[in-house]
C-alpha cells in the first residue's frame, strides 16, 4: 500500500482492513453506474460515461446480452446530478487506498480527478 501525500479529508479516513474497504468501494461504484478497472490491489481507475453516449452504449450492452456474451447482471445506469452542477460529460478519476507514514492501522480512501469538470467530479466525490 502506497504512503499518502497531500491534503486529507477527515471523512475519508478509516481504520478498517484495506481489502474490506476496496470491496465496499467497488460495490458503491457499481451501484452508481460507474465503470471501473482494478489497477492494483488497492487502486481502481474509474470512468463515468458522458450523458450523450449513454443510449448507444446501453443498446450495445442489450445486444451483447441477447447473444450471450455477458452475464445477466446488468450494470446500473450512471448517476448524473443537477444540470447546474453536473454537465453530464465524461469524468475519470482514481480511487486508491493509502496508508500514512508513522500511523499504523490508519488508512485513507484517496480519490483523485484525472479528467472532466471539477464540479461534476465534486458531485461524484460526495456520492462516494
Amino acid at each position: 500500500i502506497r504512503v499518502h501525500h497531500g491534503a486529507v479529508d477527515c471523512a475519508t479516513l478509516t481504520s478498517r482492513v484495506p481489502s474490506e474497504i476496496i470491496n465496499e468501494v467497488r460495490q458503491i461504484l457499481q451501484a452508481l453506474g460507474i465503470e471501473y478497472k482494478q489497477e492494483g490491489h488497492y487502486k481502481i481507475k474509474c470512468s463515468r460515461r458522458a450523458a450523450k453516449t449513454m443510449m448507444s452504449s446501453y443498446t450495445y450492452n442489450e445486444e451483447e446480452e441477447r447473444q450471450g456474451n455477458i452475464s445477466n447482471t446488468r450494470q446500473q445506469q450512471p448517476i448524473y446530478g443537477d444540470p447546474s452542477i453536473d454537465s453530464g460529460e465524461e469524468i475519470r478519476f482514481v480511487v486508491e487506498i493509502c496508508r500514512f507514514r508513522n500511523l499504523p492501522g490508519l488508512y485513507i480512501v484517496d480519490v483523485r480527478r484525472l479528467r472532466g469538470n471539477v464540479w461534476t467530479y465534486k458531485f461524484l466525490y460526495h456520492k462516494l
